[in-house]
């Protein structure tokens, strides 16, 4: 705080006269009388100068938008579902574990590979020729399983026997292979395709409820904290994220971005 200071002539009838004045008693009196009353017309006054308003712009709010958050994620779950049954026993088929879904070449491949090798040491007097006949064995074993490779082997000793003929004893071989073939599809069925075998030729469909499991997504969406306030500043179209509420009304400065902290009707 700064105060005025006003000095006060106590003896104004003292007062000495300048040369050449020639004032009146009266005219004394009355300046007397002023300086006497100037220090009470006077008072204090802060030197410090109060702030200026807040700078800026209030400009028209066209729509404010409160952001959200979402966010996801995995859980396992089941649920019914309706599938035919040509469908469902395809299903079953394929979950089994891959030994299961090739048990014939699994067990006629090595069945095939032993009969080759043995073939080929009684046959052949050079031993070199076991390892192809094994592979050529393990390989038809897996086409024809472990039916195809007994009977076949029973085929061509029963034609070797016969007639001790090579085309018998083959022909009697690969005989015994497509019995043992064909014993095994009857007794070892494969799944049946989920798709009907023909346009013109649709089986009548049973339809079976399943639980059908896995993982599935899951949106959590929350309301946030930030708002998106689009306004016009000088025909252009601005916006601008606050953690409030604007109303209808917002305070910009000279460059658009909005000043204030609080909000407007």
């Amino acid at each position: 705080m700064s105060f005025i200071i006003v000095r006060r002539v106590s003896h104004c009838e003292a007062a000495p006269r300048r040369a050449g004045v020639h004032g009146s008693r009266w005219r004394r009196a009355g300046l007397c009388a002023l300086l006497s009353v100037a220090p009470h017309l006077v008072s204090a006054a802060p030197a410090d100068v109060p702030a200026a308003a807040e700078a800026g712009t209030t400009v028209d709010v066209v729509s404010v938008t409160s952001l959200t958050v979402t966010t996801r994620e995995q859980r396992p779950e089941c649920r019914p579902t309706l599938v035919s049954e040509r469908q469902y026993l395809f299903d079953q088929a394929n979950a089994r574990s891959w030994p299961l879904r090739h048990l014939k070449g699994v067990t006629g491949a090595p069945m095939g590979a032993a009969a080759g090798a043995y073939l080929a040491a009684h046959l052949l007097s050079a031993r070199i020729w076991m390892l192809p006949a094994a592979l050529v064995g393990g390989a038809a074993g897996w086409l024809v399983g472990p039916f195809g490779v007994a009977l076949g082997i029973g085929g061509g000793i029963l034609g070797h026997a016969l007639t001790h003929k090579l085309p018998v004893t083959i022909g009697g071989s690969v005989a015994g292979a497509g019995l043992g073939m064909a014993l095994w599809q009857v007794l070892f069925p494969p799944p049946k395709s989920p798709l009907p075998p023909s346009v013109t030729e649709i089986p009548l469909e049973h339809f079976l409820t399943t639980q059908e499991c896995g993982d599935a997504s899951h949106a959590q969406v929350q309301p946030g904290t930030l708002y998106r306030v689009d306004y016009y500043y000088n025909g252009a179209l601005f916006f601008a994220d606050l953690p409030y509420d604007p109303g209808n009304r917002l305070r910009v400065d000279g460059d658009g971005k909005p000043v204030t902290t609080g909000k407007q009707n």
